[in-house]
């Protein structure tokens, strides 16, 4: 069976200087409760990136969001991803400013959470082709930028999937392209649609990637009724989950793996033998029935 890998993650950014207010309203409606869901949810994988200069304000001004993901990303949920400290267009700047943004906030992921970053976002996606060196010797593996660079190097959009390795003076980079039909049906169109559209990628392509802005999810106009008091955000992770244990499932029939079911411990999928699942009554606890009267009532 054609296995596709979905590359999910959000890019949270506030300009230096942006009213307080502003930010205030970003981490309330997107931010803390995108990252709240998520800590519910720790079947669910994605990469985060936030600039260093919104982490500075939530390091100060939101704690407590600020502590949720680091305790995302130390459980493994979460990879964090290093980039330009306050957001600049790396092609403009001297090599060695570049290597100092992307250097400051990768030593403030490692100081503040304990990971160090292989991946990185890069601002605005513009790309130069003399940027490979220069992001590897500053420690990055790999880079997202949109399809339509692909594009226009003559590449069909329709066939981009997985990663592609670029180099310069023998210095290599790998580059993930973001697919652009994933950022206008994510979090917009039903999860019906989205997941039809991934379908529709099985065979073609070993991953399909999509990591955009955080703000969409709560900010923009709309979408935190959308997202969260309609349930768009946890319907989608429901749909992920089943079709994890959908397919772990059909490994396990096509072992032959029989009298076992999966089940989730921790992040990951496993297989428990029925007698030891069904050894002991288990209940709901208490708190789940009080965090589904907020959402359907009592």
């Amino acid at each position: 069976m054609d296995r596709l890998t979905f590359c999910f993650g959000i890019h949270n950014h506030q300009p230096i200087g942006n009213f307080d207010h502003v930010v205030v309203e970003a981490t309330e409606r997107a931010y803390r409760p995108f990252l709240e869901r998520l800590d519910r949810r720790p079947e669910i994988r994605l990469s985060v990136h936030c600039t260093g200069s919104l982490l500075e304000w939530l390091r100060e001004r939101s704690p407590r969001t600020f502590d949720l993901l680091g305790t995302l990303a130390a459980r493994g949920q979460v990879e964090l991803l290093t980039g330009g400290f306050y957001e600049p267009i790396l092609a403009v700047l001297p090599d060695h400013d570049k290597i100092g943004q992307i250097e400051r906030l990768t030593t403030f992921l490692k100081s503040n959470f304990g990971v160090r970053p292989r991946g990185m976002w890069l601002a605005e996606r513009v790309w130069e082709p003399h940027l490979p060196r220069v992001l590897s010797e500053a420690g990055v593996e790999y880079v997202l930028v949109d399809d339509r660079h692909f594009a226009l190097a003559g590449l069909d959009v329709e066939a981009l999937g997985g990663y592609y390795l670029t180099d310069e003076q023998g210095q290599s980079l790998r580059v993930f392209p973001i697919n652009q039909r994933l950022r206008y049906l994510i979090p917009f169109s039903s999860v019906d649609a989205v997941f039809e559209y991934l379908e529709g990628w099985r065979g073609r392509a070993p991953a399909v990637t999509m990591v955009d802005d955080g703000e969409k999810f709560g900010v923009w106009p709309g979408t935190y009724a959308h997202v969260y008091e309609a349930g768009w955000l946890d319907r989608f992770f429901d749909r992920v989950l089943a079709t994890r244990f959908g397919l772990h499932a059909i490994d396990a029939v096509h072992e032959g793996d029989f009298g076992k079911m999966v089940a989730l411990r921790s992040t990951d999928i496993a297989r428990v033998p029925l007698v030891e699942a069904t050894r002991e009554l288990k209940t709901v606890p208490l708190e789940r029935y009080t965090e589904a009267e907020v959402f359907f009532g009592s």
